[in-house]
């Protein structure tokens, strides 16, 4: 008999990431063989019968790592009371019931590249600060950012208690930039922006790490190599 912690069973079985597992897990929506479990650090047997939200959560098959070239409006979401198109919508039919969630996000209006994957460790791997994955965007602005207010993003800024910072940057004409992350926050750049009062008109992601989106049409998926998962890992701010 093998025993695993909860939070990696979790992400085993392709159902999320360990960090969110977590989050789950303490707020008291997962059970364990009949029992709730809302306490990190418990260990389980590999065959137990895990729910969450009253729902079981069953090996979903072979891992599957996908890029998505994710247009605007669509939700990184698995569904949305108002109707609002899902990326999920977009996952060719093979690949719908492997459970697949996104290792990280872009907000409704962005676009750009997503990894889909039922491996709950490696999106783990993709998301978690300490990696320090590079991630590039292309940002078109309606009006120029000054010089000096990119720098003293370099530096840090504080919105609502929370520091937002960029790693680089670089000038592609005057409203338009390559805008460089290493953890991207929620809306990070959005929100940057918007505290200096200039609108963002688009916002594409254009790759992780070293793995960019080549010709992978928007709204398409593909299915990732080895090389492919090896230089998601290759640049990173380390």
């Amino acid at each position: 008999m093998t025993y695993v912690r909860l939070q990696k069973l979790i992400a085993m079985r392709g159902y999320t990431s360990r960090r969110k597992a977590e989050h789950l897990i303490q707020d008291g929506r997962v059970r364990v063989n009949g029992s709730f479990v809302d306490r990190l650090g418990v260990k389980v047997d590999e065959k137990s019968t895990v729910e969450i939200n009253g729902k079981p959560v069953w090996k979903t098959g072979p891992a599957v790592y996908l890029m998505l070239n994710k247009p605007p409006g669509y939700l990184c979401s698995r569904a949305d009371p108002s109707g609002k198109p899902l990326i999920y919508d977009l996952v060719p039919n093979r690949y719908k019931s492997s459970g697949l969630f996104s290792a990280g996000r872009l907000d409704f209006l962005s676009e750009g590249l997503l990894i889909l994957t039922n491996d709950g460790d490696f999106a783990q791997k993709v998301i978690h600060p300490s990696t320090n994955i590079l991630k590039r965007y292309v940002v078109e602005t309606n009006k120029p950012i000054q010089n000096n207010l990119i720098d003293g993003w370099k530096k840090g800024v504080y919105i609502n208690g929370e520091q937002l910072r960029i790693q680089n940057y670089r000038t592609l004409s005057p409203k338009k930039y390559e805008i460089v992350l290493s953890e991207g926050r929620n809306r990070e750049i959005r929100k940057l922006c918007s505290r200096s009062h200039i609108k963002v008109i688009s916002l594409k992601r254009v790759s992780i790490g070293s793995l960019g989106l080549g010709l992978l049409p928007p709204g398409k998926c593909r299915v990732l190599s080895e090389r492919d998962k090896a230089l998601l890992f290759r640049d990173s701010a380390n």
